[in-house]
């Protein structure tokens, strides 16, 4: 598994393969809309330093067949924890994304969020598409946070593949952070 900001150059068996790399600079998306295919079993977002131009949540959605799923049935849960012993529950279900954050990210030029994300089987035709994400960042209230969880996504079908994944804020653009793609290998 990979952590923060490594970069493998020989990946030994098991280890992730670097696919794709892309960067913010006031963009309102961060998105991976080729690579993601039957290639690798599990496919690993790491995402350092990212910050959002205002407060806001960080979201996720899936594209099938190149096209952006914005109905469905996205849902997610997870446990969210604060440095200050306060912990909540982050679950929920939408029909357009699913949320990353409990609280909103802050603005704060030394404060920015960092997760690793895992894509398991999205070319799968017999179950349901799912990501696993362990998160960290602040919020603004001197505390730091971390949450984690799981996600489902159901077109009705499970034999529907996901191809990319889009991650955007709620509101407002993102000013700067990378997110690499990796592809893990089933040995």
């Amino acid at each position: 598994i990979l952590y923060g900001d490594q970069t493998y150059k020989t990946a030994p068996s098991g280890m992730g393969t670097l696919l794709e790399t892309v960067t913010a600079s006031g963009s309102a998306s961060l998105e991976f809309t080729s690579g993601i295919d039957s290639t690798y079993s599990t496919y690993q977002f790491v995402i350092n330093d990212l910050d959002p131009v205002s407060a806001a949540k960080l979201y996720v959605r899936f594209y099938v067949g190149g096209s952006l799923v914005t109905s469905g049935d996205y849902e997610y849960a997870g446990r969210d924890m604060a440095s200050g012993s306060s912990q909540w529950a982050l679950y929920g279900t939408a029909t357009d994304f699913i949320v990353l954050t409990y609280q909103d990210l802050d603005i704060s030029t030394n404060e920015n969020f960092s997760a690793n994300i895992w894509l398991p089987n999205p070319s799968s035709t017999v179950s349901y598409k799912n990501i696993i994400f362990d998160t960290s960042y602040e919020n603004g209230s001197a505390y730091i946070r971390g949450a984690g969880g799981g996600t489902l996504w159901s077109s009705g079908s499970d034999s529907t593949a996901v191809t990319g994944i889009k991650f955007y804020m709620d509101t407002g653009n993102i000013t700067a952070g990378t997110i690499r793609m990796y592809g893990l290998n089933a040995s």
